[in-house]
Formats: C-alpha cells, sequence, structure tokens
C-alpha cells in the first residue's frame, strides 16, 4: 500500500504543469507513466533522495525527431537511500520521454543506475545516451 501511494505521489507531481510543459506534454507522461513505473522502480524507492525541479518540453523550438518531454530532478548532495555506488549524489537527472511517447532516455549513467535501482548492463553502459523502448 506505502509502495502504490508513493508511486502515485511521485507521479501526480512528475505529470503535474510545471513551467515550460504544454498541456501535450503532461498527456504524454501521463499515459506513458505506467511504464515508466515498471521501467524505473528506482524513482519510488528513492523519491526521498529526489527533488522534481520541472517538467518541460521542446516542441517549439526542435525538430520532429528530436522533440521530447523532460522530467528533471536534482538528486540530494548527500543522498540517504540511493546507494553510493550508484554515483549519482548531487546530479541533475533529466528523463526524456520522446513525443510519440515510445522511448524513454536517459543521458546520465548515474541517472539510469538510479532510475533502474540495478548496475548497468555493460551494453547499456556503453550507450550514450541510454533508450528504452516504452
Amino acid at each position: 500500500m506505502h509502495y502504490r501511494m508513493t508511486m502515485a505521489a511521485l507521479w501526480l507531481l512528475a505529470c503535474a504543469p510545471a513551467w515550460a510543459a504544454s498541456p501535450e506534454a503532461v498527456a504524454i507522461l501521463v499515459k506513458a507513466s505506467p511504464r515508466i513505473q515498471a521501467i524505473c522502480p528506482g524513482l519510488a524507492t528513492y523519491a526521498a533522495d529526489l527533488r522534481r525541479e520541472r517538467t518541460e518540453d521542446n516542441f517549439d523550438y526542435a525538430p520532429a525527431n528530436a522533440q521530447r518531454v523532460s522530467m528533471i530532478y536534482r538528486v540530494a548532495e548527500d543522498p540517504a537511500l540511493i546507494p553510493g555506488p550508484y554515483g549519482a549524489a548531487g546530479h541533475r537527472c533529466d528523463f526524456d520521454v520522446s513525443r510519440d511517447g515510445k522511448t524513454l532516455t536517459i543521458g546520465k549513467t548515474a541517472c539510469a543506475r538510479v532510475c533502474f535501482d540495478r548496475p548497468l548492463t555493460s551494453a547499456e553502459a556503453a550507450a550514450d545516451p541510454i533508450s528504452v523502448a516504452l
């Protein structure tokens, strides 16, 4: 029950309009959220160490193949829950969903470790950025 409440609160925050997020961007995140929750259990597990900074999109200026919605988080400077080997302390983590809602992209390996709540595979570690099908 606590897990469900944490996930619900996390996704309500992530999907709420903030700063530059358009209504379309919010709708994309709402639709993608069940799959993102399944892919990124660490966002709920480590929610106390993550501060949501904003949600934004680049629809107005990016070429069609680069349009995305970004959920931007800041990891605590001294995280209480995130394992030290993840190397995420103090990082800004951008979790980007493609405009078509089919791809989640994570630009930093430390942020991907937090998202996946595990060490990365060699293929994931070699990818730059890490992209996962939604």
